[in-house]
């Protein structure tokens, strides 16, 4: 059975600052269990959210049509033609990850607290110059028989 209530608490803190591809960011995780907590899992997560339009030509083909409406009468060639068409793309995936905590169980009244370190991989997001990249530490902890508890925050990362 899943518990309704939240099985710790969670904080997470960072030095707010904007952070370029290739750096680490040091965060400090503090897990305060309400009551005793078997934890599958707890990560931090870069999430990066990338927004882009693209724009292209796109070629239909020539297609056969009967003559008259209703008609058995000669078949008529239509010719081909190209469209300019616009997509409008938000592709989110994880950037960087790491783990920081694996099968362990939390005791009720006693803090737990962590120094991680996330490296931020050097890559730059694929349609990076196509538009708009926006940037999000999301920690989570995977609870066994309880709710799993995230928290999200924003980040900057500097693609130059």
């Amino acid at each position: 059975m899943i518990s309704g209530i939240r099985p710790l608490n969670l904080n997470v803190t960072f030095e707010d600052r904007p952070y370029k591809l290739g750096e680490t960011v040091d965060l400090v995780v503090e897990l305060d269990a309400r009551g005793d907590a078997e934890v599958r899992e707890g990560r931090v997560d870069l999430v990066c959210e990338e927004r882009y339009t693209e724009v292209y030509v796109r070629q239909f083909p020539a297609t056969h049509g009967l003559a008259g409406r209703g008609s058995m009468g000669p078949s008529v060639r239509i010719p081909g033609y190209s469209k300019q068409v616009t997509e409008r793309h938000r592709d989110t995936y994880v950037h960087s990850s790491v783990t920081f905590l694996k099968d362990t169980r939390l005791q009720s009244g006693t803090p737990a607290v962590f120094n991680v370190k996330l490296e931020i991989q050097s890559d730059p997001p694929p349609h990076a110059t196509k538009g708009t990249v926006k940037w999000e530490l999301v920690t989570s902890v995977d609870v066994a028989k309880a709710r799993d508890v995230t928290k999200k925050h924003a980040i900057k990362v500097a693609l130059t």
